[in-house]
């Protein structure tokens, strides 16, 4: 079973509950598709960045929580730009 993470930006105007309920059904439909959810990872943004959806420091910490929980796939909730992506 692929091991995966989910993440997101959560932007001023959401909510945490929209946030929390858009997270949920993130990982009901990971582990419909078959992954195993290791790992969850969030960041609150007043915008997207055009060539990067998280932040520098924020996609250092993604990194390490990647290799900690041996992941191999991250699962947006959002969709991105391909620059964003390779970022």
């Amino acid at each position: 079973m692929p091991r995966a993470i989910v993440a997101a930006v959560q932007l001023s105007s959401v909510s945490d509950v929209e946030f929390d309920a858009s997270l949920t059904e993130l990982r009901q439909l990971a582990k419909t598709l078959g992954f195993e959810v290791v790992g969850k990872f969030t960041q609150k943004r007043a915008g997207f960045d055009k060539t990067a959806y998280f932040g520098t420091g924020k996609r250092e910490e993604l990194k390490e929580q990647i290799l900690e929980n041996h992941a191999e796939i991250i699962l947006i909730d959002h969709e991105i730009s391909p620059s964003q992506a390779f970022n």
